[in-house]
């Protein structure tokens, strides 16, 4: 099954938790989203906080344990 993940910019994407948004440098802790218009949603509440300009939405297909 694939997901959506969000990289906010290089080396760094969107995580869940605290902060504004949280953000982690490890793609493997990155939020997964079922949907693209999801993934698009939290990618717009994350630029209330900042622009982000080179923020982009990647497939996510790895295979997680």
């Amino acid at each position: 099954m694939a997901f959506y993940i969000v990289k906010l910019e290089d080396g760094v994407w969107l995580d869940k938790g605290e902060g504004d948004p949280s953000r982690t440098t490890l793609e493997k802790h990155a939020s997964k989203f079922e949907s693209l218009i999801k993934a698009r949603a939290a990618l717009k509440k994350a630029r209330e906080f900042s622009p982000f300009v080179n923020a982009k939405i990647v497939k996510y297909e790895r295979w997680q344990k």
